[in-house]
């Protein structure tokens, strides 16, 4: 016998949610579980191979359901981004004892995780860039130029580049993007979606207001906190308008304006070395001709210690450069450590020692971080000043091609307090703790 219910008051504030959010899968949290429905539910059982069951099953309307542990929803969220889904996390933001009115508990989206909004490290690769790329094209005469703007928000890197039509492809081989924005009239270009079907899974598009001038002017302004536009350097109204389109994406996808972002640079293209797919491909860099494996170029070259050291490899190898001055610099630092054993064991040891202070810092000043990465942080400031014994002993033209160290000694030792202060725990540790 099948019994008829009526729409839940549960089912009733899902069905709001989800309708916000109709291109992702809503992690509905309940409880110390995250849920799914209806046609979310039927995809998540079949990419995280988990048992799909339904809500209600006995009433002529069951609602197919399926579940994930809140504790381990970002190895489960990994799986689902990687197969191309965006994920809408729905928290709980009251608690049952705490409301003031009868119904569900305040429940909404607190973040839409994206392959190109990516700012954890279960979910990133640790060897290269997460790119999120807008796309405007910009007519020129009888000709159209093509303007990217590509920011990696666990990094805060934001740049921007034009190419024309027949560099574009080459341009976004270079870059390697996860995600790509791109507006609806753009799309139904005849040429574009021909061109950008390598990256089909990565498109996503755009209403062509969230591309409109004065909205992408005033969005930059804002998030910037400059008067206008002017006060992030010169750059064109195609140029406001790509970087105008990424910073937009991010906020909604974040749920949040106080991100940390560099301010958008152009980046330098005069002395790279055009390759386009075909010789991309051949030389092997980053694939084989039988797909990924530990075979190519990148993997051989690879005896990085760190994973910002790994992705400025990834960036070189990437973008090669043609300037004979850098390349024999280059070679000249090269020499050295190789005569130098010692040097350059002393250095590798301390690198080892320092995790990943690029997207740890960005994480922390995002409110994204976990406590623990507040030791993490003072584990790798505590090694940089070890650092300059032995740089102390590299000769002068060594020294430019090594970034300028900074060792923050006064935040290190404010770290070490507020540790202290905490009893050596990490649990209450927090950007106010320390700033305080």
């Amino acid at each position: 016998m099948t019994v008829v219910l009526k729409e839940t008051p549960i089912m009733a504030q899902y069905g709001k949610i989800k309708a916000q959010y109709p291109d992702c899968l809503v992690f509905f949290r309940l409880g110390d579980f995250y849920e799914l429905f209806d046609e979310d539910a039927k995809i998540a059982s079949k990419v995280l191979q988990i048992v799909l069951t339904a809500r209600h099953k006995n009433s002529s309307t069951p609602v197919p359901m399926c579940g994930v542990p809140a504790h381990a929803s970002d190895t489960y969220i990994a799986k689902l981004v990687k197969a191309g889904y965006k994920v809408a996390v729905c928290e709980q933001l009251e608690d049952e004892e705490s409301k003031d009115v009868k119904g569900p508990i305040h429940r909404d989206v607190v973040r839409v995780i994206t392959p190109g909004t990516l700012t954890e490290d279960t979910l990133l690769d640790a060897k290269e860039n997460n790119f999120l790329i807008s796309l405007v094209r910009c007519d020129v005469a009888k000709s159209s130029v093509y303007v990217l703007a590509y920011v990696d928000i666990s990094t805060g890197d934001f740049f921007i580049q034009s190419h024309p039509l027949a560099e574009l492809e080459e341009a976004l081989y270079a870059l390697n993007p996860k995600e790509i924005l791109i507006s609806e009239p753009l799309w139904k270009n005849d040429s574009i979606p021909f061109l950008l079907k390598s990256w089909k899974h990565a498109v996503t598009i755009l209403p062509e207001s969230r591309f409109e001038i004065e909205g992408c002017e005033h969005r930059l302004s804002m998030f910037f906190q400059v008067e206008s536009t002017q006060g992030l350097g010169s750059f064109s109204k195609a140029e406001i308008c790509a970087a105008g389109v990424v910073v937009d994406y991010v906020v909604l996808t974040q749920k949040r304006q106080t991100l940390k972002l560099n301010r958008p640079k152009h980046h330098r293209q005069d002395h790279w070395v055009r390759l386009d797919a075909f010789t991309r491909k051949n030389l092997e860099i980053f694939e084989t001709f039988s797909g990924p494996n530990q075979h190519t170029l990148a993997r051989m070259m690879d005896r990085t210690v760190t994973a910002f050291g790994a992705r400025l490899l990834t960036h070189r190898l990437q973008h090669p450069t043609q300037d004979l001055e850098i390349l024999n610099k280059r070679l000249d630092s090269v020499a050295y450590f190789l005569q130098h054993d010692e040097n350059r064991a002393g250095i590798q040891a301390l690198l080892k020692n320092i995790p990943d202070l690029e997207r740890i810092v960005t994480r922390l000043v995002n409110a994204r971080g976990h406590p623990k990465e507040w030791l993490s942080l003072r584990q790798g400031l505590g090694v940089l000043p070890h650092l300059e014994c032995f740089l102390e002993s590299c000769p002068q033209e060594i020294l430019p091609l090594i970034p300028h160290l900074t060792y923050y000694n006064d935040f290190y030792e404010t770290l070490c307090c507020a540790f202290q202060e905490e009893g050596g725990g990490t649990d209450g540790l927090s950007l106010s703790t320390v700033v305080n």
